[in-house]
């Protein structure tokens, strides 16, 4: 039975998943904010937060699970195996220097969704479905406000992903309106976004306008 819900839970990593950055989380309205995205249609939430209290990561889990709950969306935490396990999260996303994913898999269970970043590195992405991860995600794409030294990326990249490995690929860095319609026609199951959400006058508007890409 975790199988067929793991392969389940897989089979929704796709369209937009937004990942509000620690200075949203911060912001007393991040709930509005998140709520805003996922009316607009984001099927995936990601919650990463490094600096914030714990106590506060534990509130601010609580609110964003019952609020992904509502709108049938994932709620996802980022390299934190205990606070994915103390709340109850859909899945969890490692990079390359997090927990090792078989540790993850161990602790969280075999129906717990497993991300891995793989930056530009379809190797490092098969290395990664060898150990049991769910999806891989590349990027940056695009030139990005939140991570602008990270690795470039190139629509190859998904093409030769998607030749070699069969599970969702997502793609993040930079992503818009105006660029996401050429990582999806590569192959990428989903796009996560950060800034073009949620700097947006109209965070809904902005979620509508990527959703209607996957249409």
């Amino acid at each position: 039975m975790a199988f067929v819900k793991t392969i389940l839970k897989n089979n929704r990593i796709a369209g937009v998943y937004a990942i509000p950055s620690e200075q949203i989380l911060q912001d007393g309205s991040f709930l509005d904010k998140v709520e805003r995205v996922l009316a607009g249609g984001v099927s995936i939430i990601q919650y990463r937060a490094k600096s914030i209290p714990v106590e506060i990561q534990l509130q601010q889990c609580e609110a964003l699970h019952n609020l992904c709950s509502g709108f049938s969306a994932l709620f996802i935490i980022n390299d934190n195996i205990e606070l994915a396990q103390k709340t109850g999260a859909d899945g969890i996303h490692l990079g390359a220097d997090d927990d090792d994913i078989a540790a993850a898999r161990e602790t969280l269970g075999s129906d717990i969704i497993i991300g891995a970043s793989c930056y530009n590195s379809v190797e490092k992405a098969e290395i990664a479905y060898n150990k049991g991860a769910s999806y891989v995600a590349f990027g940056r794409f695009f030139p990005s406000n939140t991570k602008p030294d990270a690795p470039q990326a190139s629509l190859q990249t998904i093409v030769e992903c998607k030749r070699k490995i069969d599970i969702p690929v997502v793609a993040i860095g930079g992503i818009n309106d105006k660029n996401a319609k050429g990582v999806i026609d590569s192959g990428a199951d989903s796009v996560a976004v950060i800034d073009y959400l949620f700097s947006a006058d109209s965070p809904k508007e902005a979620a509508e306008s990527l959703v209607n890409l996957f249409i």
